[in-house]
C-alpha cells in the first residue's frame, strides 16, 4: 500500500468519524433537553427523577464519545500533515 493510498484511507476514516461525531452531538443535545423536560415533569417522583438522571447520564456518554471522535480527527490531521511532508 502506497502513502497516497494510506492517506486516502485515513481521510475517509476522518470523514466518517466527523459525520458520526456530528450525529452523536445532536443526539446528545436532544437527550439533554429531554432529560430536563422529564425532570420538570416528574419532580417529586423518585422513579421519574431517577429516569431523568439516567437520560442525562446517557447524554453525557454521547458527549464524551463526541469528544473522543474530535480527538481522533485531530490526530488524523496531524498524521496526514506529517506523512505528506
Amino acid at each position: 500500500m502506497s502513502i497516497d493510498e494510506i492517506i486516502r484511507s485515513v481521510a475517509q476514516l476522518q470523514l466518517s468519524s466527523h459525520q458520526l461525531s456530528q450525529m452523536i452531538a445532536m443526539s446528545s443535545n436532544d437527550l439533554s433537553k429531554q432529560a430536563v423536560r422529564l425532570q420538570a415533569l416528574t419532580k417529586g417522583s423518585r422513579t421519574g427523577e431517577a429516569a431523568s438522571r439516567q437520560v442525562m447520564a446517557a447524554s453525557k456518554s454521547l458527549s464524551d464519545s463526541t469528544s473522543s471522535l474530535i480527538a481522533l480527527n485531530n490526530a488524523i490531521d496531524n498524521f496526514i500533515q506529517e506523512v505528506s511532508q
